[in-house]
């Protein structure tokens, strides 16, 4: 990224040789999870990921350790732009405004779970989070908070359930991965039987 003539920031292209330097071998770790891509397209690599795996590995010796994800994203790694910005729930340029926009990307799953295993972390997942929650038994929950609610909040209750788990809403955008080492498996939402009829 640079900035133009006037002022605002603009994404601009680089040698190949320029990427991988700053980008400290994470371009080539990249390429072993996506296909070739073609010129022209794009490939996010996402570097904050590799100190981050370290850390709870090395946690991980040290003590019995689970962590959990769960974020929108792909479960298999591929080419695209999935770059994006919102700013008072509108989408926005991701290079104006900066410090004053909410910048995000879609989390590589795939990449994230061979790293984490590569450094001896167990993965668990990824899987939607529509049928986590409901292997965890969101839908007791629903209708047990149904049965105590006042009629202006039965609606809350049950959009809001549905939504968290609704193909079309955040069902199966979202994943939930769960990255652990020393702790006794199988982990609950992870093993349980499919309960997605329930809903």
């Amino acid at each position: 990224m640079t900035r133009g003539s006037s002022g605002s920031i603009t994404i601009v292209s680089a040698t190949a040789s320029r990427s991988h330097s700053r980008m400290n071998g994470c371009a080539s770790s990249a390429a072993r999870y996506s296909p070739a891509a073609p010129d022209g397209e794009i490939l996010e690599m996402r570097p904050a990921t590799a100190p981050l795996l370290a850390a709870l590995a090395a946690r991980a010796s040290e003590a019995p350790l689970t962590a959990l994800f769960i974020d929108y994203g792909h479960a298999k790694s591929g080419i695209g732009d999935t770059l994006q910005a919102v700013r008072r729930h509108r989408y926005a340029d991701p290079l104006a405004l900066p410090g004053e926009t909410d910048v995000t990307a879609h989390v590589d799953f795939a990449a994230l779970k061979h790293d984490a295993e590569a450094l001896g972390l167990r993965a668990y997942g990824a899987m939607p989070q529509g049928e986590f929650l409901l292997r965890l038994g969101l839908s007791e929950r629903r209708d047990r908070l149904l049965e105590a609610a006042r009629p202006e909040q039965r609606e809350l209750i049950s959009s809001g359930a549905a939504r968290l788990v609704d193909p079309s809403q955040m069902g199966i955008l979202f994943k939930v991965l769960a990255l652990g080492r020393g702790v006794a498996a199988p982990l609950l939402g992870f093993s349980r039987g499919d309960r997605v009829h329930t809903l």
